[in-house]
């Protein structure tokens, strides 16, 4: 079983923290928390297909009831606290997820549109850091699988899909 890890600062910082001798006994360990890792990514990725779907499906909003806006903001929110743990921007991350957090909590309690002004102003700033990490994705991976695609055969139209 995976050792107990209470500090989500600790599982962020856990590379860096541990020295683990990768031909010693400590790789078995090593290897069972980045499968939990990768279970957590799917699980991510997932939760915000289905974020995704429920902001397509909410016809800009002025028919969904507040409670879809606060669990699209809460996941939107974990979203980017798990991109700040897999070493991208982590700050910032933090710092945009804890805004939209706090934006949303305060939002049913502020008059008129500021409250809507604030959660939108805090999702624009979620927005463009998931962009960000979008296009590093898309620069450091989209030529290998153009790569790839091209020695093992596939049709350059086809290998562009996964670059």
């Amino acid at each position: 079983p995976l050792p107990e890890y209470k500090d989500p600062e600790y599982i962020g910082h856990g590379k860096d923290q541990q020295v683990i001798d990768p031909f010693g006994e400590g790789i078995e360990e090593r290897q069972r928390l980045r499968l939990a890792e990768l279970g957590l990514e799917r699980y991510a990725f997932v939760l915000l297909a289905r974020v995704q779907g429920l902001v397509e499906a909410a016809d800009g909003g002025g028919n969904s009831p507040p409670e879809v806006w606060s669990a699209l903001a809460e996941a939107t929110s974990l979203g980017l606290r798990h991109v700040g743990l897999s070493g991208f921007r982590p700050d910032e991350c933090r710092e945009a997820a804890a805004e939209l957090a706090a934006a949303e909590a305060a939002r049913g309690g502020e008059e008129g549109t500021a409250g809507a002004l604030r959660v939108r102003a805090a999702a624009e700033r979620a927005q463009r850091v998931v962009e960000e990490y979008t296009d590093a994705a898309v620069a450091a991976l989209g030529p290998a699988a153009t790569r790839l695609g091209a020695a093992l055969g596939v049709p350059d139209t086809t290998a562009r899909v996964f670059a």
